[in-house]
């Protein structure tokens, strides 16, 4: 089993937002289930998955 973190959403949404990887909805229900598991930090998985969204697409 893979453990995902922040980062991990940040680096997929990086992958996902590249002209070379695309997983449809992997982001927002990797985002949905990390938020469900950790409430307090609810608030930082959007702006990483945006963050690392916004480096993806800057890179290609």
């Amino acid at each position: 089993m893979i453990v995902v973190d922040a980062w991990g959403v940040a680096v997929l949404a990086a992958l996902d937002s590249s002209l070379v990887f695309f997983m449809p909805f992997g982001v927002d229900a990797l985002v949905i289930y990390l938020a469900a598991r950790d409430e307090a930090l609810f608030w930082l998985y959007p702006l990483l998955a945006t963050a690392g969204s916004l480096a993806g697409a800057a890179v290609t």
